[in-house]
């Protein structure tokens, strides 16, 4: 059975809010929260692990998914919270951020 919502159907975007966040081992705002965001798309272009949290509060023993370098996440549809992140050792890098409104 299809997970699907009668809402969600009717919402479209034309608007994209590229963003470029550098790579921090410490925790860092990917996205603030934004009651206007229809998805987001995070591209880990580093060479260590990122970690993430749909939430404000993250580390690397707890997260909401694990991007390893290189790797691509999208966010649940219609998520509108804060997105948090962090990544498992130093380096150089960023995490190209996409924003749908």
């Amino acid at each position: 059975m299809p997970l699907t919502s009668s809402s969600s159907a009717a919402l479209k975007s034309n608007k994209v809010n590229p963003v470029s966040i550098p790579l921090s081992t410490t925790a860092v705002q990917v996205l603030a929260a934004n009651p206007l965001r229809i998805g987001a798309t995070i591209w880990n272009e580093s060479a260590s692990t990122l970690y993430l949290e749909l939430g404000a509060t993250v580390s690397i023993s707890s997260f909401t998914v694990k991007v390893t370098p290189g790797s691509y996440y999208e966010c649940p549809y219609e998520f509108i919270g804060m997105i948090s992140g962090i990544w498992s050792s130093a380096g150089t890098g960023t995490a190209l951020v996409r924003e749908f409104t």
